[in-house]
């Protein structure tokens, strides 16, 4: 892994406990505000470097709305992806 991939790794990380959207926005501009939040909620929910905590805030999030990973919709009672 190069440093420019470790540094974006360390700064996701730190966005994904801090609950910074701003992070995603910066990685989807013009994107609607809905459409960031829903990007944040779902890589967090699926990152497996982000506290156990900040996973199921967004797990809960996700839960909701309504909102589907892979044509499934997340449930709040289903265990995190490993």
């Amino acid at each position: 892994m190069n440093e420019q991939t470790r540094q974006f790794i360390a700064e996701r990380n730190v966005a994904f406990e801090n609950d910074d959207i701003e992070f995603s926005r910066k990685l989807c501009p013009g994107a609607s505000d809905r459409a960031v939040e829903i990007l944040f909620h779902k890589a967090r929910y699926v990152c497996l470097d982000a506290s156990r905590e900040k996973r199921l805030d967004s797990q809960k999030w996700l839960a909701l709305r309504g909102i589907k990973i892979e044509d499934k919709l997340v449930y709040i009672t289903r265990p995190l992806p490993l």
